[in-house]
């Protein structure tokens, strides 16, 4: 995995396309993001010095967690599933508010059909340190990607773990040029200086707002009852959301905000069981 991941780094250095450019000037002055510098790493039109002293920190963070006394038991639960690290793939983040990300509705199979392979992308995951179904004894920075959401519990290789969002490249706002660039190694994500002071080693820490994860592999679903469903009627929403989960055969954890139901199998069971079941359904 080290080798892999400074592979990575090595070719993650892309000099921007004059249309990326175009790009950049003109969000720059549209003044529509509060810190340019987090914006060009979340939408990938950094510049170069930018990319080469983010680079160098990352590798920072990497010696620091390796020689850290609790960091290989820390590298060790993330990758065999010993805490929970929760990807939403539908969480409303700082590029997807900009109108830039593409959307997948509120299919987790078809994400899971489309995404789920590609494990050399790196993915901004939350994480706390509560066993896979267990509900978060604290919650911080992105709560609602775990609270008000469903999405996917990982496993696989923290590249770096911070308490607070790191405004990581949103990978579905990349420029196409920086897409093929890193094709082969994977799309790297990065965190800017401004994080470094709440950065987590070990696993003395209840909350991490924002995790970069590589090397990553699926390995169940959490769907929480205060998520957002739009105009859908809630349980009818509720209902598709848990046959979708159930049909990519990983297992279903069910929450209400913090509170957890553990593992359900039978979805009609389940919304019975909550009040949501409407007898009029097949």
């Amino acid at each position: 995995m080290l080798r892999d991941l400074i592979r990575k780094l090595i070719l993650e250095i892309y000099e921007l396309e004059p249309e990326d450019i175009e790009t950049r000037d003109r969000v720059k002055s549209a003044g529509d993001f509060w810190k340019w510098d987090n914006a060009s790493r979340a939408l990938g039109l950094q510049s170069r010095e930018q990319i080469e002293t983010e680079r160098g920190q990352l590798q920072t963070y990497q010696a620091r967690l390796r020689s850290h006394a609790q960091g290989p038991h820390m590298i060790r639960a993330f990758e065999n599933g010993m805490i929970s690290v929760c990807h939403n793939p539908f969480y409303k983040s700082f590029a997807a508010q900009a109108g830039q990300k593409s959307s997948f509705g509120k299919s987790l199979s078809k994400w899971l059909k489309t995404y789920g392979s590609n494990s050399k992308d790196m993915l901004s995951c939350v994480a706390f340190t509560q066993p896979i179904g267990e509900a978060p004894w604290e919650t911080g920075v992105n709560r609602r990607a775990f609270t008000a959401s469903m999405g996917f519990y990982m496993q696989g290789f923290p590249v770096y773990v911070n308490k607070n969002d790191v405004m990581s490249q949103t990978l579905g706002s990349l420029p196409q040029g920086l897409v093929k660039h890193q094709q082969a190694s994977g799309i790297a994500k990065r965190a800017g200086a401004d994080v470094v002071a709440t950065e987590l080693f070990g696993l003395d820490w209840e909350w991490a707002g924002e995790v970069l994860l590589d090397n990553w592999q699926p390995v169940g679903i959490y769907i929480n009852l205060g998520m957002d469903f739009g105009n859908q009627d809630a349980g009818e929403a509720l209902a598709d959301a848990m046959r979708s989960a159930l049909a990519t055969g990983l297992p279903l954890y069910m929450f209400d905000d913090d509170t957890s139901y553990g593992q359900v199998e039978d979805v009609n069971d389940f919304l019975e069981d909550v009040g949501m079941m409407d007898p009029d359904w097949d």
